[in-house]
């Protein structure tokens, strides 16, 4: 794995809200303070990146082909963000008078104030805030950055516990593949220059090949 800091996001610095700790993984009172300053500079997805919308309407369109070829119609967002891919997927199915039933799940409860009512939002864990309940087809996009391997297989295997009929890993941040002598000592001594010169620790990308291992070793 690789380990990656940020200062911003969304052109919002971090030490505007919070210490920044290039150690310890940015956590859930992090995330909530960040969404409070994110809410109050932006009033819709339009004020956002034009790059950044045009990336993630690529990934639902390509997402509700899937959707459609799988004839699915209720859908499970695992760990959706600000929710703009689910809203480009409702746009879509209304567009196209496809019957979507689409639940967005989030840890932060301040993350989704643009979700229009009709995609149910869940502040909570999965699988824990959505037991007892059954979906077509299940996906996350850009959620596992924040977790260890050991955390990382632990929620693949709940995956594979509740046992969902269909499971998609969308839009995966990945790391480098082919690591030089030079890489390895760099990765080395970058954790002392984030000290130095303060970020946060932002998690982890893994290479397609440790994201195959991890899904292998999950089942």
């Amino acid at each position: 794995m690789q380990k990656i800091w940020q200062r911003e996001w969304f052109g919002i610095f971090f030490d505007e809200f919070a210490k920044l700790n290039a150690d310890k993984i940015a956590d859930s009172e992090f995330y909530s303070n960040f969404y409070q300053q994110f809410y109050e500079r932006y009033q819709s997805y339009d004020e956002l990146d034009s790059e950044w919308l045009r990336s993630k309407a690529t990934v639902a369109e390509d997402l509700f082909k899937l959707i459609k070829m799988n004839d699915a119609h209720t859908i499970l967002s695992i760990g959706c963000g600000i929710g703009y891919i689910e809203q480009v997927l409702w746009e879509l199915s209304v567009k196209e008078n496809y019957f979507l039933s689409l639940t967005a799940l989030e840890p932060a409860d301040n993350s989704t104030k643009w979700l229009p009512e009709s995609i149910e939002f869940r502040n909570g864990y999965f699988p824990n805030i959505v037991d007892g309940s059954e979906f077509d087809l299940a996906y996350c996009s850009i959620i596992d950055y924040a977790m260890t391997d050991a955390e990382y297989l632990s929620f693949l295997r709940t995956v594979i516990e509740f046992d969902l009929k269909k499971f998609l890993l969308i839009s995966l941040m990945t790391g480098k593949h082919d690591w030089t002598t030079i890489d390895h000592l760099k990765e080395l001594v970058r954790p002392f220059y984030r000290k130095m010169k303060p970020q946060q620790f932002w998690g982890y990308l893994r290479s397609l090949e440790e994201q195959i291992n991890l899904l292998n070793q999950s089942g």
